[in-house]
């Protein structure tokens, strides 16, 4: 968990450094779409992803971190 947290803390002190805060996450399940609505530099944006890729990117970055094999698990 030493490579998670330090990569927290790296990603946090960046989004600060280039003025981005999170304002709110809302999970859209009616659209299956995850919401996320930030400021950066005094401007409000809203990003979308949809859950199927961020599902596919949460994986990834697991298996990284747990130096884990997912093709061998079936879905």
């Amino acid at each position: 968990m030493d490579r998670v947290s330090s990569d927290m803390v790296v990603l946090r002190k960046d989004m600060r450094d280039r003025g981005i805060k999170i304002l709110s996450d809302i999970k859209d399940k009616e659209r299956e779409v995850a919401v996320v609505q930030y400021k950066c530099r005094g401007y409000d944006r809203e990003f979308r992803m949809l859950y199927g890729y961020l599902k596919s990117c949460t994986e990834e970055k697991l298996t990284e971190y747990l130096d884990a094999d997912i093709s061998k698990i079936s879905r």
